[in-house]
């Protein structure tokens, strides 16, 4: 990151954080102890761009900016942002799976007695692609004949 010499300047004449980030375009480095010129756009992120943003590697993640103040620094603010939406990530998994619950249980208790489905191909709409669609499975009861006319053995009458 070059920069230029009276940014430098400005900023490393300053010994103390609250100093430091009166400037408008200077950081924090709380482990060095020093106020560096920082010109990315949003401050507190300089270190996803930069690496040498601070002069020790280990307070990379350690910057404090004027966004924020001394008390927060890079690796807490990205903290906190993950936090948050994990947790509404993890609270609309949550909502989901309680209304399909919910819907499965409505459907479970309205089902009929041939509630079983098979797909099926549908020859009619073969201009749009494959299209599947469920189709009702008649249930057969085990007492019923499975032709429509059966003799009956002793009379020799027909059944209908």
């Amino acid at each position: 990151m070059s920069v230029p010499d009276e940014l430098l300047h400005l900023c490393w004449a300053h010994q103390d954080p609250s100093g430091c980030l009166d400037q408008v375009p200077c950081s924090w480095c709380p482990f060095s102890s020093t106020c560096i010129p920082n010109l990315s756009k949003i401050q507190i992120l300089a270190p996803i761009y930069h690496a040498d943003v601070c002069p020790l590697l280990s307070e990379r993640w350690e910057i404090r900016t004027r966004l924020l103040g001394t008390n927060i620094s890079t690796i807490t603010f990205l903290t906190c942002i993950i936090s948050v939406l994990a947790g509404l990530a993890i609270v609309a998994i949550v909502a989901g799976a309680v209304g399909i619950s919910r819907k499965v249980r409505l459907r479970w208790k309205h089902r009929t007695d041939d509630w079983w489905r098979v797909w099926n191909y549908s020859p009619f709409r073969w201009l749009r692609g494959w299209r599947l669609r469920l189709v009702d499975v008649q249930s057969t009861d085990s007492t019923s004949p499975l032709l429509h006319h059966e003799r009956d053995v002793h009379d020799g009458n027909l059944e209908t």
